[in-house]
């Protein structure tokens, strides 16, 4: 067990989360295994007499270094014999693929700032090269070309792909994280949102404002993510019985403004009776409001919009996105935190870690006597 003595402050020309590292790791190396348990960040805290940003930061360079590894939900574990020399963090080289479905960063806000928060959150630990990926094997040799050209340690997907393309790159014997596709392979470690919950809280939301013929504008059939938010809306919608009319539901061919205006346009047109639209992300439901205020349809008057990600352009969109908010920030963290937990303790189970999303109410949405 730790001391509960509190370690004077050495040196005030050292920055004080290397001083607070340099004492946690002359304690880890008298009194745990690998494998324990560290105390929590507020037991660290109290333990210093230091503010948990200063105890985060210290325990953030351990994770980088590999004496530690954070488990989501479970505590962060030590992971190898510490020392208290403190050395210079090794710099991993990784590559991080984003499928082309997903691959103009410009036009896809959400995988922007995930691949933003992935390349921000460890930059002193790893470099990051971006590559660009779809399911031919003609990409996958190129790629395949330049990270065994390059020595790249590990391999990070953000966005969604096939199998066979995760099977692919698994064969080139270096870790491989996938973030935000949901997979059935359950030998690779993934960091995914929980999209069939998220997308039962937005129907919810709606059915709890009175809406009762909701329609909802779907992704791409290939799509998991979208296959997710697609069976959570059928299902809030049959456990509040309401029957699914699968005239409300239009799929689209990709998740972008101008598949989401067309979209409307399709449901405007059918004759069908509708009063809410759940969107498959935020740059649908962006597209489906233009369409709807150019044939002078009013959101939220007439129709409620509620999309999904909380992308930057969400708040400032008139009327104000009502969505489902994805930490993008929290999702580029674990799934770099993952591959340096990986590289320098191999023998950690795959894992899966679920992020929950969260309704942001905003203006898009409105209550309505239900029919």
């Amino acid at each position: 067990m730790m001391s509960t003595l509190r370690p004077a402050i050495e040196d005030s020309r050292v920055p004080l989360y290397i001083q607070i590292r340099k004492s946690i790791l002359h304690e880890l190396s008298s009194g745990l295994n690998l494998g324990d348990r560290i105390p929590t960040e507020h037991e660290l805290s109290s333990r210093y007499g230091v503010n948990r940003g200063t105890v985060r930061k210290a325990v953030t360079a351990m994770v980088d270094d590999g004496l530690l590894v954070r488990v989501q939900g479970k505590g962060t574990f030590l992971s190898r014999s510490p020392t208290e020399e403190v050395v210079e963090p090794r710099v991993w080289d990784i590559a991080l693929c984003v499928p082309t479905v997903a691959g103009d960063l410009m036009f896809n806000p959400f995988y922007a700032q995930v691949v933003e928060a992935v390349i921000a959150s460890h930059e002193e630990s790893a470099h990051i090269t971006i590559h660009r990926l779809d399911e031919s094997m003609a990409t996958f040799t190129r790629i395949r070309e330049r990270i065994t050209g390059k020595g790249a340690d590990g391999v990070l997907i953000v966005g969604n792909v096939s199998d066979a393309v995760v099977e692919r790159f698994k064969t080139l014997s270096v870790p491989v994280v996938l973030g935000d596709m949901a997979t059935n392979d359950d030998s690779v470690d993934a960091i995914v949102t929980d999209n069939m919950d998220a997308s039962m809280q937005a129907v919810e939301y709606l059915i709890g404002l009175g809406h009762r013929r909701i329609a909802t504008i779907a992704g791409p059939a290939g799509d998991r993510s979208c296959a997710r938010r697609l069976k959570g809306y059928r299902t809030a919608l049959s456990a509040n019985g309401i029957p699914v009319d699968d005239g409300l539901i239009v799929r689209t061919t990709a998740l972008n403004h101008e598949r989401g205006n067309a979209a409307m346009n399709a449901l405007l047109a059918s004759g069908q009776d509708f009063t809410a639209v759940l969107a498959a992300n935020d740059a649908v439901a962006l597209g489906a409001i233009v369409s709807a205020t150019a044939r002078d349809v009013d959101i939220p008057g007439d129709i409620s919009v509620i999309g999904f990600d909380d992308i930057q352009g969400a708040s400032v969109s008139t009327p104000s996105l009502t969505t489902m908010r994805v930490d993008k920030e929290q999702m580029g963290m674990l799934i770099i935190e993952r591959m340096l937990s990986r590289l320098w303790t191999y023998y950690l189970a795959p894992q899966r870690i679920m992020l929950s999303a969260k309704l942001v109410v905003r203006d898009s949405c409105r209550a309505i006597e239900p029919s």
